[in-house]
């Protein structure tokens, strides 16, 4: 198993020249990212479900302000 650690300007292209269905996971730290920078956090998400393999794994990793962005909600009232 090859692991790659990529910085935030290397993601997108690093995923676009993975080939389908090739990741077991991919975990993504998305308070890396600033609110201006929504449709790059859509572009990545879509290129890891085209990489991702049948029943890999994308660990979003973020604080919830940032993991709402990307249209999870809690279903816990955070207080």
């Amino acid at each position: 198993m090859t692991i790659s650690y990529v910085n935030k300007e290397e993601f997108l292209i690093h995923l676009k020249k993975t080939p389908p269905n090739s990741l077991e996971f991919i975990v993504f730290v998305s308070a890396a990212f600033e609110q201006s920078e929504e449709r790059l956090l859509e572009e990545i998400l879509y290129e890891s479900s085209r990489v991702l393999n049948d029943g890999g794994l994308l660990f979003v990793q973020g604080l919830p302000k940032n993991v709402k962005r990307l249209g999870w909600q809690s279903p816990f009232n955070a207080s």
